[in-house]
């Protein structure tokens, strides 16, 4: 199964008017990070996964989905 985190994560933060910087601060990263996830390189562990949820007032399934 295809995991959507890259792009479901870009979609998010554009949709809500959300920076990277702003992202990486929630999460205590760098933007580059951010970055990285948006682009597929790179995955945050579980307790980022949640973290980011919360801030959109989403499930983590619904982020990974």
């Amino acid at each position: 199964m295809k995991n959507n985190f890259s792009e479901n994560l870009k979609l998010l933060r554009k949709q809500n008017n959300t920076t990277q910087n702003e992202i990486a601060k929630l999460c205590k990263t760098t933007t580059a990070t951010v970055s990285r996830w948006e682009n597929g390189v790179n995955e945050p562990d579980i307790y980022t996964l949640i973290l980011i949820a919360d801030f959109f007032a989403i499930t983590v399934d619904e982020l990974v989905r």
